[in-house]
């Protein structure tokens, strides 16, 4: 819902994810923050570090469960101290762990891809 304190532009503060692959693979960064922005509704604010890892790495958090808890909280409070509602990012992995790493915290936030924010435009 919209937030009275909330953003001029909207009614949702957005976040953005990079994922490892997007990012550091394909060199994909610019455009997702374009889709977010052709939504009238949603205000983008970075986070630090945005291309800082999650903590997925595919299987990895399967075989470093611990390791990647760790990686995934530092994700968590970067998310977290932007004040965003949602956070979105182009990779499914990401998403699952972005949204264990919020659950676990008990915050509000919310993951989404950034496509369905753009859809939302439609």
């Amino acid at each position: 819902g919209v937030h009275p304190e909330g953003p001029a532009k909207g009614g949702l503060k957005v976040t953005y994810h990079e994922s490892c692959h997007l990012k550091k693979s394909l060199g994909v960064s610019k455009q997702p923050r374009e889709l977010i922005n052709m939504n009238k509704n949603c205000e983008l604010v970075e986070m630090v570090e945005p291309d800082r890892c999650c903590g997925c790495g595919g299987s990895f958090t399967l075989t470093h469960y611990d390791i990647s808890q760790q990686i995934g909280q530092k994700k968590r409070d970067s998310i977290v101290a932007t004040g965003a509602d949602v956070v979105a990012t182009g990779c499914p992995a990401c998403m699952m762990q972005l949204s264990d790493m919020l659950a676990r915290n008990g915050d509000r936030a919310r993951v989404r891809h950034t496509v369905e924010l753009y859809a939302d435009t439609l």
